[in-house]
């Protein structure tokens, strides 16, 4: 290190070392104290001593060596992005069941009963009636294919395929308000049948339950209830653990209910219930024929992720309601008739009865993503109000698929108030030729335009030898509009006209009168 001087001149003093005989020599400074700067001057005027550091080393790099592509490092990040996900996946998981769960059994303690139910009497697990799994094991003719296919549907084992089934029976008057059917929980599944029996005790309905299994342990957690929600009411109830952690289908149960009235061949008159419902969930109905010997003034048959199915209805009011499921059959309503779904086929024969009031009798049909085929008969009572003229309202609507509703008989002087109604999928509506109103056809298609059938030379309903007058314009491309009427000049009477509306978009749109 060069020191200048004060003068300007310059000279390097060689350090010398301290003689340990000669102690009045020259000695070394004393190292500067901690955090004394370095190459600085002490207070006393001597260079106080620099920290000398070796030079680092300057890093050589050779010419083959290429840096880590940037896709690489993203794929590495990536999939430690993923493991760490994975692994709070499962963190979070194994959390819920501590907590949620019974650590002994591994089934969640909770039930879903809904609010206003209330348990009265409940099966123990030792009241079960053990039996061997047969075709017929609940008296029930039935096609035991057409079971195992809707078993199947719902992506459940079929009944055939359990080793083990338990089965029990309940005892409701038919004389209460109302008799109903619920079913809850992670496990509830199956099938309902609705049908009378001559060896049915007069006075009372049964509701036989027969439950089949793998594992005793899991039938042991069903609570088979009877239940009750208001005075006057009577219900059965199926009740299983919320939650499943687990989707091995051996850890299923699958319900087969049966609900059975009396029939008698004595009987005048068909029996009247005063009210029916059904609320059970993944599980399919199938209605038998019935009507000759039960007529319900309600029904409300309510299912999910199921078909329903009739082979003869017969109500005053009748509602039919599930999702991801089809309602297939023959059905009777003399008041009003709901038929819905979604994402599932709708292909029914309906018999709608009016008895001539001045209030419509009602149909309203839906279901959503599948085609909609309806053959529907209008009838009105024999007796009713002198003056009156049957009417119904009937609504009809699906999307993406085909609309194709028939009407095949209508009461002549009636009144029809209908609209029928898709998208994306055609439209053929054929209206009876007791028919008379205005009516309207639309598409939003650019390709296709609306189509009037007129059915020439078609006969007076009413055998009065009437003449028939269809007229029609076409407002534009996309609309067509007209009326219908029946002419007799001898006449003077005034009936209210009905009105058709049927729309449809992308597809080609058919009206037949």
């Amino acid at each position: 290190m060069v020191v200048l001087e004060p003068n300007g001149s310059s000279s390097a003093k060689p350090l010398k070392s301290q003689d340990p005989n000669n102690p009045s020599g020259p000695s070394v400074p004393k190292p500067p104290p901690y955090g004394h700067l370095e190459g600085t001057y002490s207070a006393a005027g001597q260079p106080g001593f620099p920290n000398v550091r070796p030079y680092p080393g300057a890093e050589v790099y050779s010419s083959n060596h290429r840096r880590e592509p940037p896709g690489m490092r993203f794929l590495k990040a990536l999939c430690v992005a993923v493991l760490v996900w994975m692994l709070c996946g499962a963190f979070v998981r194994s959390l819920v069941w501590a907590v949620g769960w019974n650590r002994e059994n591994h089934w969640d303690g909770s039930y879903p009963i809904p609010s206003g139910v209330s348990l009265r009497q409940c099966l123990e697990p030792a009241q079960w009636d053990n039996a061997l799994p047969t075709p017929n094991l609940l008296n029930l003719e039935r096609d035991l294919y057409a079971a195992n296919q809707s078993a199947q549907d719902l992506q459940l084992l079929p009944p055939s395929a359990y080793p083990f089934v338990s089965k029990t029976s309940f005892e409701l008057p038919i004389s209460s308000n109302s008799l109903y059917l619920l079913s809850r929980g992670a496990y509830a599944s199956g099938s309902v049948d609705i049908l009378t029996s001559t060896a049915q005790k007069q006075g009372s309905a049964a509701v036989h339950v027969a439950v089949y299994y793998y594992h005793q342990e899991l039938r042991d957690r069903v609570k088979l209830c009877k239940v009750s929600r208001r005075a006057g009411e009577s219900g059965v109830g199926i009740f299983t653990p919320s939650y499943i952690d687990r989707y091995n289908p051996r850890d299923h149960l699958y319900f087969e209910t049966v609900i059975m009235f009396p029939q008698s061949i004595h009987r005048r008159s068909p029996l009247r219930i005063k009210n029916l419902e059904t609320d059970v969930v993944n599980t399919f109905h199938r209605v038998h024929a019935i009507a000759e010997h039960v007529v319900f003034d309600n029904i409300s048959l309510a299912g999910s992720n199921a078909q329903i199915s009739s082979s003869d209805l017969a109500a005053d009011f009748a509602s039919v309601q599930t999702f991801n499921g089809a309602i297939l059959g023959s059905f009777n309503a003399s008041k009003e008739l709901k038929l819905v779904t979604s994402n599932g086929q709708v292909k029914v024969d309906v018999h709608l009865d009016n008895d001539l009031s001045s209030t419509p009798s009602k149909l309203y049909i839906e279901t959503s993503n599948a085609p909609l085929e309806a053959k529907i008969d209008l009838h009105a009572s024999a007796s009713g109000v002198k003056g009156q003229y049957p009417q119904y309202k009937v609504d009809t609507k699906t999307s993406n698929n085909k609309l194709d509703v028939d009407f095949q008989n209508s009461p002549a002087d009636s009144t029809l108030y209908y609209k029928g109604d898709t998208s994306n999928g055609p439209t053929n509506v054929q209206l009876h030729a007791a028919y008379q109103g205005s009516f309207k056809v639309s598409t939003s298609s650019s390709w296709v335009v609306p189509e009037l059938h007129v059915r020439e030379n078609a006969p007076d309903p009413s055998g009065r030898g009437r003449k028939r007058e269809v007229q029609h314009t076409s407002l534009y491309k996309g609309e067509l509009t007209g009326s219908v009427k029946w002419v007799d000049e001898k006449e003077d009477k005034k009936l209210e006209m009905g009105t058709v509306e049927v729309k449809t978009s992308n597809a080609k749109a058919v009206l037949v009168v």
